[in-house]
């Protein structure tokens, strides 16, 4: 019998969402936020007129659940998210538009240095003051692979200093960026004073090099363009399943440390 969608998203939505909640849980309980913060919260956001006009892709995340309490419509046109699939299913909905090399290196180096860094300074009551950036590849609506620009700034924090919600940023870079590099960055807001840069790291495509065979670079080159598992296929007169290989065994030697 042939599995429904929402099935099989949830199957493929599973080994991410553990992943997920190893990190989150080892910093933040799972204690939930007061419903009326929450509520005040969602109010104004669905009020508020920029926020609904914003070019970007606007998210709220509530890091106790690992969900997102709110998500806004424009998600939809830009990597065929339904929002209320996205509410309902968390954020391992969110990490399977990643490309599949990006969103190993986004869960296995990248999510858990921002985690230890909310660690680190929410004994002095300021990881409300960190401002988290990186970039990675999404599949878009169109089913290409586009650069995306994430930002995260926490909204509020619990008693002890650990942020609870945190607003995304989430925008189109793709005509912008002129390299594959994954670049990743935190700040340090300092009042009165410029944000500090506190930690940054950078993945080139050159660091591969070494692993990667010809094909499987020119591979990733055209998956860099942004090209579909479909149209490298036909480009280079493959069967798609054979791509699908190549970028699976590009994907494990793109583990990051």
């Amino acid at each position: 019998m042939k599995k429904s969608y929402q099935s099989t998203l949830a199957d493929e939505c599973f080994s991410v969402t553990d992943q997920i909640n190893k990190i989150v849980n080892k910093h933040i309980p799972q204690d939930l936020f007061c419903e009326v913060n929450r509520d005040t919260l969602m109010r104004d956001l669905h009020s508020n007129v920029l926020i609904r006009h914003s070019p970007s892709i606007i998210g709220i995340i509530e890091y106790s659940t690992k969900s997102y309490l709110y998500i806004s419509d424009n998600i939809l046109s830009e990597l065929n998210i339904d929002p209320a699939e996205l509410i309902e299913m968390g954020l391992g909905r969110a990490l399977l538009n990643f490309e599949e090399g990006h969103r190993k290196i986004f869960l296995e180096s990248l999510y858990p240095s921002i985690f230890e860094h909310y660690a680190k300074y929410a004994p002095l009551n300021e990881a409300k003051d960190l401002h988290v950036s990186y970039c990675t590849l999404l599949k878009t609506a169109s089913g290409e692979l586009k650069w995306y620009h994430h930002q995260l700034v926490v909204l509020a924090c619990d008693e002890k200093g650990f942020p609870r919600y945190a607003m995304k940023f989430l925008s189109n870079i793709h005509e912008q960026k002129k390299d594959d590099t994954i670049c990743f960055c935190i700040h340090k807001k300092s009042k009165g004073r410029e944000s500090e840069l506190i930690f940054s790291k950078e993945i080139m495509s050159h660091e591969l090099n070494d692993m990667l065979s010809p094909r499987e670079k020119e591979i990733l080159q055209l998956i860099a363009e942004g090209h579909s598992t479909k149209a490298i296929a036909e480009k280079l007169y493959l069967s798609e399943f054979t791509i699908s290989t190549h970028r699976k065994n590009i994907a494990k030697k793109m583990k990051v440390a």
